[in-house]
């Protein structure tokens, strides 16, 4: 849990950046918007694109708790607790409703199954974006009609604040890789041109 931060998390994305062979498009789902903020910020010529999927979507100074405390319309709050290990975690019996809404009896079951609560570090931890790094490149969006995680709402804000210049929207709750894996990947080739 010490190690990971969110410094750790974005150079382990930095490494495959520099390890592929031309300019990237990278793809975070919710937390994983604020690493590949990070990431774009530290690399910009090498990231061709950010696409957001129902994701965390910062500005400068701000960390993912600073924008999930702003978010009304969330579940994963109200029902989110502090463990004594320096973990965050939400109760098994609401991973269904938070995350995955509309998955099938297999992808939830395999969704439960997965889960494992998640270091607080990375939420907690304020992201350094500027305009002549992370600013200079393009971004996408695919929000998530109905989403209980990161609500429409904070989705449509978050973009609001920080532009982008295409986005898609897929009627799904917060995971639809697992719930519409297919219409996910139309969406986000359609938000990078």
């Amino acid at each position: 849990v010490a190690s990971a931060t969110l410094d750790a998390y974005t150079l382990a994305t930095l490494k495959a950046i520099d390890a592929a062979p031309a300019p990237v498009v990278l793809v975070g789902h919710s937390m994983g918007g604020v690493v590949i903020s990070s990431a774009a910020e530290a690399r910009p010529a090498r990231v061709q694109r950010l696409v957001y999927v129902a994701a965390y979507l910062p500005k400068d100074g701000q960390s993912l708790l600073n924008l999930a405390m702003t978010d009304a319309g969330s579940k994963a709050g109200p029902a989110l607790k502090q463990n004594a290990d320096g973990t965050l975690g939400l109760p098994q019996a609401s991973l269904g409703d938070i995350f995955c809404a509309d998955c099938g009896a297999a992808a939830l079951a395999r969704l439960t199954s997965l889960y494992r609560d998640e270091p607080a570090a990375p939420f907690v931890t304020a992201v350094k974006l500027s305009a002549g790094a992370f600013g200079t490149v393009p971004r996408s969006y695919v929000f998530t009609a109905q989403d209980n995680a990161v609500s429409p709402a904070l989705q449509q804000a978050m973009v609001a604040a920080t532009p982008v210049s295409k986005s898609a929207t897929v009627t799904t709750s917060h995971s639809p890789m697992l719930s519409q894996p297919a219409t996910l990947v139309t969406a986000i080739l359609g938000t990078v041109p």
